[in-house]
């Protein structure tokens, strides 16, 4: 900085910072203390009422500060124009760029946090951001913010506990609303002993849209973009890669669209235990609310690793359940973790027209946790390719799953296409198309409706096809082999079925029509894959010695 800034002309609603060696600016900077030039100009076009500070290709160091409504900062280009935090003492709480206005609208440049070059023992959260904004009504826009001890860009509201920041001291405000974050980069954020998130709105936010934005991650400490009790708002077309974490959070809220966002090579920490889309309800978020009318649409999640590498997780809790959720038209492709989809206290949620694909070595398509109960859930429609189980419920009521393309093509030592826990009660497995053998049945299911589910079952020959007497099904029963004179019926689905002999060699076997009158010429000693519609029934015939073999497959 030179001894004083350099004020050259009128600068009317407009002023021009420019860096050393360019001195053509209204104000210029010569790297020192760099900050003090630029409050200059934006307190000058503040005392005119608001306007814009263009400042020119170059790099300036200092720790910036807006406390000006209704200004425009503006830079020549996201890699041009460079604001830089300087190296500073050990454990000092700085923020690159800090806004504590409203109105403010920063474009066009870019703030490095020059973390490699700050020195830290124990980073606290929300001091060393990128941009952090106190404030409404702002926009964000087409700027590179990277390598941050903390935060890249985020908006903060102030509880009066929280009214100083590591830059800003203003009046406490409930929430933070009607900002927007828009076609940004921020790479490399965080620090060796606190994940910090790349875009972010904290606590209580409305209005808030997150669209269009890149998100790199160094793999180890970069979180990707949330919201804190979020309403009304929409995180959008933005492509996150290399996240720990979580890449889109939503802990609490109402309203929200997660909409069309790309996100690869997402890693589940142990310590996080969310997804690369997470919607998370864990306590009363200041107060907020329910959490509900969540829009999970059209995203794509690839190649996700570690233990809590899922897709969504959808996590409430009995007393802050989350509810109306829809997650719909998405792909989660070689998901890892626990499950594709996970939930847990969750309420009144569609699950569909989804492909969802397990990693090789993961178990679960869709699962819904025994240790929090869920009701009224539609899974439909999907295209569930697992490694253990496409559906697994372990507790709740009303689940309803029906139309899915399920298909199992792992080595697991059990493995089931649907399998419902005891303790679910209610609902309904229908119309299912079920591809691939497991080494379990293919469908669990004793309390809830099943019927017209198809495809091939999984264990080949059935050790227990038959169920209680008079009645075929597929699933297994409590019986080894049919019975001699007995009519079965067919239920639940079409089946192809084959029959070997009895062991007397005198098997008769009939297939009658659902009214008892048979449908063959003459009575088989054995069947090798005939077509047996649901609701017609099978009779072996008054057999002698060993009951035959059968095998059934469901089409």
């Amino acid at each position: 900085m030179s001894a004083e800034y350099t004020w050259k002309g009128t600068v009317a609603a407009t002023a021009i910072v420019s860096a050393y060696p360019d001195t053509s600016g209204n104000f210029w900077c010569d790297g020192a203390a760099d900050d003090v030039e630029m409050a200059a100009a934006i307190t000058y076009v503040g005392s005119l009422g608001g306007g814009t500070v263009f400042m020119r290709a170059g790099i300036y160091e200092g720790r910036f500060y807006i406390d000006n409504d209704n200004i425009v900062l503006r830079g020549a280009g996201k890699y041009n124009t460079v604001l830089r935090l300087p190296a500073l003492p050990q454990d000092t709480k700085a923020q690159t760029l800090t806004i504590v206005a409203d109105y403010v609208t920063i474009q066009d440049l870019q703030v490095d946090g020059n973390r490699n070059n700050q020195t830290f023992t124990i980073p606290t959260g929300g001091q060393c951001d990128g941009i952090a904004i106190y404030g409404d009504y702002y926009t964000i826009e087409n700027c590179y913010v990277h390598d941050t001890i903390n935060h890249g860009i985020i908006g903060w509201d102030i509880a009066a506990t929280l009214a100083n920041g590591a830059n800003a001291i203003r009046n406490a405000r409930a929430a933070v609303h009607d900002n927007q974050i828009l076609y940004n980069v921020v790479e490399n954020v965080g620090h060796s002993s606190y994940i910090s998130v790349s875009i972010d709105s904290a606590f209580v936010s409305y209005n808030i849209k997150q669209i269009g934005n890149t998100v790199l991650g160094d793999g180890l400490y970069s979180a990707g973009i949330g919201g804190h009790a979020l309403d009304n708002s929409i995180i959008s077309n933005n492509y996150i890669y290399n996240i720990v974490g979580t890449a889109i959070g939503v802990s609490g809220g109402e309203g929200v669209v997660v909409s069309n966002n790309v996100i690869r090579d997402f890693i589940g920490d142990d310590v996080a235990q969310k997804a690369a889309i997470s919607i998370v309800r864990t306590d009363d978020v200041l107060g907020h609310g329910d959490t509900r009318n969540i829009d999970i649409i059209g995203n794509v999640v690839e190649n996700t690793t570690g233990t809590w590498g899922m897709g969504v997780r959808l996590y409430g809790t009995a007393t802050y359940p989350i509810s109306d959720i829809n997650v719909e038209g998405n792909i989660f492709r070689d998901i890892a973790g626990a499950s594709c989809i996970m939930g847990r206290n969750c309420y009144d949620v569609k699950i569909s027209d989804n492909i969802i694909v397990a990693k090789t070595g993961n178990s679960y398509g869709i699962r819904f946790e025994s240790n929090g109960n869920s009701d009224r859930i539609f899974i439909d429609s999907n295209d569930i390719r697992h490694q253990g189980a496409g559906v697994w419920i372990q507790l709740g009521d009303n689940f309803n799953i029906i139309n899915n393309d399920i298909e199992y093509n792992g080595d697991a030592t059990a493995a089931w296409h649907v399998l419902i826990d005891a303790s679910v009660l209610t609902g309904i497995v229908r119309d299912n198309r079920l591809l691939g053998a497991t080494t379990n049945p293919a469908i669990v299911a004793d309390n809830l409706t099943i019927q017209g589910n198809r495809g091939y079952n999984p264990i080949g020959i059935i050790a227990t096809p038959f169920d209680t007497p008079n009645t075929l099904i597929e699933i297994n029963g409590v019986a080894a082999t049919p019975v001699a004179s007995t009519d079965y019926v067919v239920e639940n689905a079409d089946i192809v079925i084959s029959s070997t002999n009895s062991g007397g060699v005198d098997c008769a076997i009939l297939v009658k029509d659902p009214t008892g009158n048979s449908v063959l010429q003459a009575a088989l000693a054995n069947i090798e894959y005939m077509y047996v519609p649901r609701g017609f029934q099978i009779n072996w015939g008054a057999f002698t010695g060993a009951a035959p073999t059968v095998t059934v497959a469901f089409i």
